[in-house]
Parts: C-alpha cells; sequence; structure tokens
C-alpha cells in the first residue's frame, strides 16, 4: 500500500492515544488525507490549536478507504471490603 496515496478515518482521534497515532502517521507514513472523527468539538478545535493543523488533516467525514479506531481505555480497579 502506497501511503502517499491513502485517505484514512480515525475515530478517537482527539484522545491521547489517537493524537500520538496522528503524529506518527504524519511524521512517518505521510498518508494523502487523514479524517478525524470525533463527537467533541471542543476537543478537534483543541487539536487544530497544539499542532495538529498539517495539510492533510481534515477534521470531517467523506470517502474512506481505511478506518483505524482508537477508543479510550479505561481500567477500574476493584478493592475487596
Amino acid at each position: 500500500m502506497k501511503w502517499e496515496d491513502t485517505k484514512v478515518l480515525i475515530t478517537g482521534a482527539t484522545g491521547s492515544f489517537g493524537k500520538n497515532l496522528v503524529r506518527k502517521l504524519l511524521d512517518k507514513y505521510h498518508p494523502a488525507v487523514i479524517r478525524i472523527f470525533s463527537r467533541d468539538e471542543l476537543k478537534q478545535y483543541e487539536m487544530r490549536g497544539n499542532g495538529y493543523d498539517h495539510k492533510s488533516l481534515r477534521y470531517f467525514i467523506g470517502a474512506i478507504y481505511g478506518h483505524i479506531h482508537c477508543p479510550a481505555f479505561h481500567i477500574v480497579l476493584i478493592h475487596p471490603c
């Protein structure tokens, strides 16, 4: 696969794992377009203001050929009483 011709959708991209993945893709693989999907418009706005304003980034949904899902991962510890 030629990353330079690839359009990728990343859901959960405004979280910590998602942002690191976006940075890795931009720095190492240079896909044609990375589309960011998140329920939180404020986090998308903050991403743009924090160095995620690359020409390959789009903050909407369109024609997608790859999908990477980055949900939040929470660990709940249960202590005996």
